[in-house]
């Protein structure tokens, strides 16, 4: 399969396996030491309380990672959603809004039921979980705290999930969910930025519950298993199912089944591309070629260009790709392009109910 590969030169270094030096390798790691000093530096002064969380009076859930790159967060912030929403309570949402253009501090997303902002506003993220949940207010505010507080005077929420915050230690939570990717756990194992790791291993004694998405290999997770045990006890198991395909053009909704046996053309800005085209192959999609560009790529027309013409006026071609990057793709479409959403959802493995049931009571 031909790959068209944009990726950024330091994911390329990240995933580099060769083990052939690299004249960045020496600064990255210098940088990386002083990363780590100063991340322990900061958990230590909140620890003792030098640094002082912020409270609101509100059960608020975090969900994070330990690691740069999509580990399966925003399908896992939707589930947490309906979920608490099926109990009864009014849930609201904080992202930072990463790469967004928009600068003003707090931007409202939605209400839960009209959407005030575009996708470059506000980021792919909450905009996609904007268009996904119904009911849910959603901001976004690089101060989680004025985030939170926007939510709960606004729109009496009573549950509010915190996007991206495992690492904001100045919001306080009650619940603290890490999610790991097992296909890539902790990358190269370095630290920022000669690794992808944010943080230590260590940090995962702060997570109430740590879940692994994306697992397919019994073996990879018994020995991941047996490496995490000392930090944390509390692990669920998942995958992403595909739940359907969606026609940008129409908003026509097709059974996974849809794709198999077809001729595939894939694009993606995510940051575990592979994770996406292993789904396709998984559907039994055919893969002819791929474009990959990097994490939360800002698409142009001549992007979708050279993808439109790269299948050359194929017609049996269908061209698929991640919902998140379907919201900055779809204003860009004519009339007479035919581009196809993978739409997925976590599904946990069997004898999880009790831990899942204990997440949803405050």
């Amino acid at each position: 399969m031909a790959t068209h590969n944009q990726k950024s030169l330091l994911a390329r270094l990240w995933e580099d396996n060769s083990g052939k030096p690299h004249f960045l390798h020496f600064p990255l790691k210098l940088l990386s030491w002083v990363y780590a000093f100063v991340m322990r530096l900061r958990l230590w002064l909140y620890q003792k309380e030098w640094l002082a969380q912020k409270r609101v009076p509100c059960h608020v859930v975090s969900i994070g990672n330990i690691t740069t790159g999509g580990t399966g967060k925003t399908p896992m912030t939707l589930y947490l959603a309906e979920e608490w929403q099926k109990r009864g309570y009014k849930v609201g949402i904080v992202s930072r809004g990463y790469r967004r253009k928009n600068k003003v501090p707090l931007v409202l997303v939605t209400d839960g039921t009209q959407i005030f902002a575009s996708p470059s506003d506000v980021g792919d993220e909450p905009y996609l979980m904007a268009q996904r949940l119904s009911g849910v207010p959603i901001v976004v505010c690089a101060d989680r705290f004025e985030g939170c507080q926007a939510l709960i005077h606004r729109f009496a929420v009573e549950v509010i999930l915190l996007d991206d915050a495992f690492q904001h230690l100045k919001m306080y939570r009650d619940q603290n969910i890490l999610i790991i990717d097992a296909t890539k756990p902790f990358g190269n194992g370095h630290l920022l930025p000669r690794g992808p790791l944010r943080e230590p291993l260590s940090a995962i004694k702060r997570s109430d519950l740590l879940i692994f998405s994306r697992v397919e290999n019994e073996t990879a997770m018994h020995a991941m298993m047996q490496r995490i045990t000392p930090y944390q006890s509390q692990i669920l198991q998942s995958c992403f199912e595909t739940i359907g395909i969606i026609d940008l053009k129409t908003d026509d909704f097709f059974a996974p089944e849809v794709l198999k046996g077809k001729s595939v053309l894939p694009f993606c800005g995510i940051g575990n591309p592979d994770a996406f085209l292993a789904q396709l192959r998984r559907l039994g999609a055919n893969l002819a070629s791929a474009h990959i560009f990097e994490d939360h790529h800002d698409y142009k027309k001549s992007d979708l260009e050279k993808i439109i013409n790269s299948v050359n006026e194929n017609n049996n071609i269908w061209i698929v790709t991640t919902e998140k990057d379907a919201v900055k793709i779809k204003p860009l479409m004519t009339e007479t392009t035919k581009i196809y959403a993978l739409r997925i959802g976590p599904v946990f493995k069997k004898g999880s109910e009790n831990i899942l049931e204990r997440l949803f009571i405050k």
